[in-house]
């Protein structure tokens, strides 16, 4: 090797050492610009998750009242059903009730034109038969105790369907109490 040679390939190698100085020193400056680039870009990130932490806390918020309310319809709901079939129960109850409180009003409107016959054939004995007054007030009394036997026990039956009636709305009405009672607990 020669000296021109050699001074040749050094240049040739200065050459190629400023090159790949100049190379470098490009490669640093968009390596900075990229960490720059990066160090903005995990700001913005963690901006963005802060951003979404507080969105989820936001919405998580009408998610559970949301959640609530569809509960508190759902439970109304049930409620309900069970009050309407309380109610069914306990309106044919009472019309049941009713019906035989209507027939024993015509027994009474029966026993009621019996007692006016029996008062006609009454006066119409004491008109033809002046004797037998006496057997005349004997046989009203028998009516007039007839009659109030009718009536206490007409009584008596009304008293009976109106307990039956209490017993039956207090009973739906514990029972109801207690089922209410016992969601909430």
């Amino acid at each position: 090797m020669n000296i021109s040679t050699g001074l040749k390939q050094k240049e040739k190698l200065l050459k190629q050492i400023e090159s790949l100085e100049t190379n470098n020193t490009y490669l640093k400056q968009q390596m900075e610009t990229l960490e720059t680039n990066a160090r903005q870009k995990q700001t913005k990130k963690q901006s963005l998750m802060a951003q979404l932490n507080d969105i989820k806390a936001q919405s998580s918020e009408p998610a559970a009242e949301k959640n609530d309310l569809e509960n508190s319809i759902l439970f109304l709901t049930s409620e309900k059903q069970q009050l309407t079939r309380e109610y069914q129960s306990i309106k044919s109850s009472l019309d049941n009730n009713l019906l035989a409180i209507d027939s024993m009003l015509k027994d009474l409107g029966f026993i009621k034109g019996e007692i006016a016959t029996l008062i006609d054939q009454v006066s119409m004995l004491e008109e033809e038969l002046p004797v037998r007054i006496r057997d005349a007030d004997n046989l009203e009394d028998k009516i007039s105790r007839s009659c109030a036997n009718a009536i206490t026990r007409l009584y008596q039956d009304m008293k009976t369907i109106e307990n039956k009636a209490k017993v039956s709305y207090y009973k739906s009405y514990k029972e109801w109490d207690e089922i209410r009672s016992a969601r909430n607990e």
